[in-house]
């Protein structure tokens, strides 16, 4: 072991499975390393002499004794398909909802602090799950906030259908703009011309929550406004240095200022909205 204590231990892996710990672009081992503090070497495809790949490698983790135990856990949930922050957060005790959608999480993000305050936890979002905290360390109040963001996301991925009143001389603009084109990319959400004897009107057809975004969009532009917006992947702020985030949020006023429209984003969104 080197100074301070630190070890180094080997986790046996088939050699198939190293990648799953390396991730794409050594997005995975990165974030097992700055999570845990430890230091993980994946040793590279060794051929034997017959030709074949060798099937078990030996991968080592160095680091305090504690961290390196956390590490070694966090590489075995990896290993089984979960990302490592959900593993870790679990160990210590978080409730973690996994595998949902686009919509879901973008609607979690908007909520996030409402949710927190309301239900006095925690709420971490990430592209593709959540982690809840009590804040109490009761667990009862972590169950009873994942129910109660389930109830909330029953409403938001309910099917619907509605008509959205627009000026004819604006539904070509509006249907072929980029905002709307990516909501409908990213969600499935389908947008139509309906006419009736009340005039020209946008039918939509889609999860709850998107065709609420996708309502405010049109009615914004109907009204001769600009709107669009950037799809970003949840969490990108909040993983940010301190001075990374201070240099970004002085850019963004600057650019404001520089172009006259305005930007809509919170800590923990999926997206950026530019409303000019």
């Amino acid at each position: 072991g080197k100074g301070g204590g630190d070890i180094t231990e080997e986790i046996e892996v088939y050699e198939r499975d190293t990648g799953k710990i390396i991730g794409r672009q050594g997005v995975t081992i990165r974030d097992l390393q700055s999570l845990t503090g430890c230091r993980i070497n994946v040793p590279k495809k060794i051929e034997r002499a017959d030709g074949e790949e060798c099937e078990m490698m030996k991968v080592r983790v160095s680091g305090p004794r504690a961290q390196v135990l956390r590490c070694k856990d966090a590489i075995e949930g990896v290993l089984m398909g979960y990302e490592p922050a959900d593993v870790l957060a679990e160990m210590d005790g978080a409730i973690i909802v996994r595998n949902m959608d686009g919509t879901s999480i973008g609607m979690l993000s908007r909520e996030k602090e409402n949710i927190e305050q309301k239900c006095n936890i925690t709420l971490e979002v990430d592209s593709r799950s959540i982690r809840i905290w009590a804040k109490d360390d009761n667990r009862d109040t972590a169950i009873a906030a994942r129910d109660h963001i389930d109830e909330m996301l029953a409403d938001v991925t309910t099917v619907e259908t509605i008509l959205v009143r627009v000026p004819g001389q604006k539904v070509a603009e509006i249907l072929n703009s980029t905002s709307m084109r990516q909501l409908q990319d990213s969600s499935g959400m389908t947008a139509n011309v309906a006419k009736d004897d009340q005039g020209t009107a946008i039918r939509l057809t889609g999860l709850n929550g998107v065709i609420n975004e996708a309502k405010e969009l049109i009615e914004r532009m109907s009204g001769g406004g600009g709107a669009e917006f950037l799809p970003l992947q949840p969490g990108l702020l909040l993983r940010m240095t301190p001075q990374m985030e201070a240099d970004f949020w002085r850019d963004l006023q600057h650019m404001s200022h520089a172009t006259g429209a305005q930007v809509e984003l919170s800590k923990g969104s999926n997206r950026a909205n530019f409303v000019g």
